[in-house]
């Protein structure tokens, strides 16, 4: 079984928690818990849309709805033109003559 408990900070720029526990039954009929608590740093739906353009994405797909409780967004980059040119060692062809 899994669990989850969310540590929400009073304020949004805040750091939140959630903590993930594993419940295994075991063979002899003991309980096994493993559990982590994490960091997170959400981002609102904006934020995370400005961000994604701001580093060339463009989205692609969102199942954004503000009254879901969670979300997926697919993002891409145009390939078409790129930003640099991979380098290339002279015997690649191209080079010395």
């Amino acid at each position: 079984m899994v669990a989850y408990r969310w540590e929400i900070a009073p304020h949004w720029e805040q750091e939140h928690h959630v903590e993930i526990a594993v419940a295994r039954l075991e063979a002899d009929g003991s309980v096994d818990v493993c559990s982590e608590l994490l960091s997170s740093w959400p981002y609102r739906h904006g934020d995370l849309t400005s961000e994604l353009q701001g580093v060339g994405l463009t989205v692609e797909r969102s199942t954004f709805d503000p009254t879901a409780d969670n979300y997926t967004v697919v993002a891409t980059k145009d390939q078409a033109a790129p930003r640099h040119t991979p380098w290339r060692p002279d015997w690649a062809g191209g080079g010395r003559s």
